[in-house]
């Protein structure tokens, strides 16, 4: 596996997004994601977590996107808001696996 220089690590650091990007993809890896499932709002980051990786030489992650999920209020709810985490049911699993 590559590793990245200093001085791309700190050209990405100054922005606060590239940076984030290079936080959630770091710790996938080091996790051993292999899949990773998360609202459409996210998807230009795919892209970018997906070259990055490739850079890396790290194991392929597989992404699938769904429709946001919203309370009734019409609020976002994802864990940047601090809001309840929801359960992954076996058909629901199923159907998002299906799309990685």
């Amino acid at each position: 596996m590559k590793y990245l220089s200093l001085d791309w690590i700190d050209a990405m650091s100054a922005s606060v997004a590239a940076n984030t990007d290079l936080q959630a993809l770091a710790a996938d890896i080091t996790f051993g994601v292999t899949h990773v499932v998360r609202g459409n709002d996210l998807e230009p980051s795919t892209t970018i977590h997906q070259r990055i990786a490739r850079y890396l030489e790290a194991s392929a992650i597989r992404y699938a996107h769904h429709d946001l999920v919203v309370s009734s209020d019409g609020a976002k709810l994802s864990k940047s808001q601090g809001t309840a985490r929801l359960e992954l049911t076996d058909s629901l699993r199923d159907d998002v696996m299906s799309r990685a």
